[in-house]
């Protein structure tokens, strides 16, 4: 069970670092750092995934960076969570990421449990 001091944490974290969005089929969070540890505490309360990068710019510096990745019915599951702690900004990216999530072109999602299904199932 997630602690309400983690939702707290992470709510906090997220309004000022994180990404709510949706893609072709699938709702995400991100978030990106330079330092990696804030990055772990998401992923070990609610999973996801912390990918590496490393970019050089034109003038030759390297920037490594580290993003964390939360996809599907996870992501929108810490959404909800989420909602009521956000502000009116992200709120309004949770709304619209959950709503082109479930309605994702040639399939549905049961709004209780978060997985596909066919339309002719819920029609």
């Amino acid at each position: 069970m997630v602690k309400r001091d983690d939702i707290m944490w992470a709510a906090g974290f997220l309004e000022g670092e994180g990404c709510f969005q949706s893609t072709r089929n699938t709702a995400l969070i991100t978030a990106t750092q330079v330092q990696e540890s804030p990055l772990l505490k998401l992923n070990s309360v609610f999973g996801g995934k912390i990918r590496f990068f490393s970019r050089r710019n034109p003038s030759g510096c390297v920037t490594n960076y580290y993003r964390w990745e939360l996809y599907g019915a996870a992501a929108v599951g810490m959404m909800m969570t989420l909602f009521s702690l956000m502000s009116p900004k992200r709120r309004s990216a949770i709304e619209t990421a959950i709503h082109r999530w479930r309605n994702a072109p040639g399939q549905r999602r049961n709004a209780t449990d978060g997985r596909f299904l066919p339309k002719e199932v819920i029609a």
